[in-house]
């Protein structure tokens, strides 16, 4: 009873001062989760750890959480800028992943199947906290796009190596079949069905809506429903559940239209509400039981994920893209991991329990801890910096001339980062 009522007062205080919260240093994930880490470590109050119950409600959320983002951006925005996100996707995720293990093994010792999992389920970040990036007006769209983008698919593609690395832990990896099972039939299951329920969805709400036929608060319940059908659908085929609530979202966006900003709003809020919760749980469960057993090495592994094992392979990744450093270096920093990683570890601990050394658990908890503190302290700090450099930038190029939002050339060929249009 303690904790749920820690939980509620801190729900209430946070709504009070929100204002102040969403854009300053000190955000909720992080208030909660340091709440649940006090009540364990300070008040002895203790949470049984249901790691069934909390994966799924972890992954609910999650899955609210991507399918909204998605809904945010039309195909033909994202069309126009998808080499960001795809160069993120098909580059950074893998030489991060690489870089991850590597350190993994070699500064901790650990065996190839655990440090897999550790290089992989950090290379997964987190899009709902990086909600001030992805939201922020004052940041240029291509920017905020692949972001979005990155944070939305890279988790639901880090998942087929995650099982792969539980597998390997366990020892229940029987060959390269496998291996092939894990990656294709999952990432292909999830395609379909996110397309498919995404669309027949957006059909369905902007014919009802059309008729005339929809109560407003019902249309928000309805997507609810949607995202839980597609949660069941994945569930149940073995499909990767973030990628199919992902191009769901997409999916629903592009039928529906416009019209899906309005009935996703309170998915919106239920996913905000629902994170909090999964944060506070997090702190009083994984988090006291891996910060017990931290060490120095594990620290540089931590420090690794969030700065070099990030910011390297995504230069590298955009390398040729003609953005400038200040770009690239913002992309790179604004990784945060988050309820990803923490779905990857709960599902670690539950399936491979016996093969997860004490290490990996405290890599993996304390770097989603530290994530939580020292994104949330300079997101908006390094936002505003960002953005005085970019309105900069644009006054040594045009001398104050209008100029659209998205790149564009400068004298020199290189790419000039706009953020909004001025005259």
């Amino acid at each position: 009873m303690v904790p749920l009522v820690v939980l509620l007062v801190l729900l209430l205080a946070s709504s009070l001062v929100s204002r102040r919260l969403v854009n300053g240093p000190v955000t909720p994930p992080a208030i909660v989760t340091v709440a649940g880490l006090a009540l364990v470590v300070v008040a002895g109050q203790e949470l049984s750890l249901d790691t069934a119950g909390l994966r799924l409600a972890t992954e609910v959320t999650l899955s609210l959480v991507l399918f909204v983002d998605a809904s945010r951006v039309p195909l033909r925005s994202l069309e126009q800028r998808a080499a960001l996100p795809g160069r993120l996707l098909g580059i950074g995720l893998p030489l991060s992943i690489s870089t991850l293990t590597g350190l993994a093994m070699l500064v901790l010792d650990l065996p190839l199947g655990p440090a897999l999992l550790v290089g992989a389920a950090l290379s997964a970040t987190d899009a709902a906290l990086a909600r001030v990036i992805v939201e922020s007006e004052d940041l240029p769209t291509l920017v905020r796009q692949a972001v979005n983008v990155e944070s939305g698919l890279n988790d639901g593609l880090a998942t087929p190596v995650v099982t792969i690395a539980i597998a390997l832990a366990a020892g229940t990896m029987q060959g390269t079949q496998d291996v092939v099972n894990e990656f294709v039939a999952p990432v292909g299951g999830a395609i379909v069905l996110g397309i498919a329920i995404g669309a027949a969805a957006g059909v369905a709400v902007r014919a009802a809506r059309r008729r005339d036929l929809v109560d407003e608060v019902f249309a928000q319940l309805a997507i609810v429903a949607v995202v839980g059908l597609v949660v069941a659908a994945a569930i149940a085929t073995g499909a990767i559940t973030f990628v199919a609530a992902f191009l769901a979202g997409s999916a629903f966006r592009q039928v529906c239209g416009p019209t899906a900003d309005e009935v996703t709003a309170y998915t919106e809020d239920s996913a905000r509400l629902l994170t909090i919760a999964a944060f506070f749980a997090f702190g009083m469960t994984l988090l006291p039981d891996g910060l017990a057993v931290l060490t120095a090495r594990d620290w540089v592994v931590v420090v690794a994920a969030l700065t070099v094992g990030r910011m390297v392979p995504v230069m590298i990744a955009l390398v040729g893209t003609g953005l400038r450093w200040p770009t690239t270096a913002f992309i790179g920093w604004f990784g945060p991991r988050g309820l990803a990683t923490v779905l990857f570890t709960l599902l670690a601990v539950e399936e491979a329990e016996a093969g997860l050394p004490d290490r990996a658990l405290a890599v993996l908890a304390t770097t989603v801890l530290a994530s939580l503190v020292l994104h949330g302290a300079t997101a908006g700090w390094l936002t505003g910096r960002y953005v005085a450099w970019l309105d900069a930038r644009r006054a040594e190029s045009d001398h104050g001339a209008s100029m659209p939002e998205v790149a564009m050339a400068d004298d020199d060929g290189h790419q000039v980062e706009v953020t909004r249009t001025r005259s």
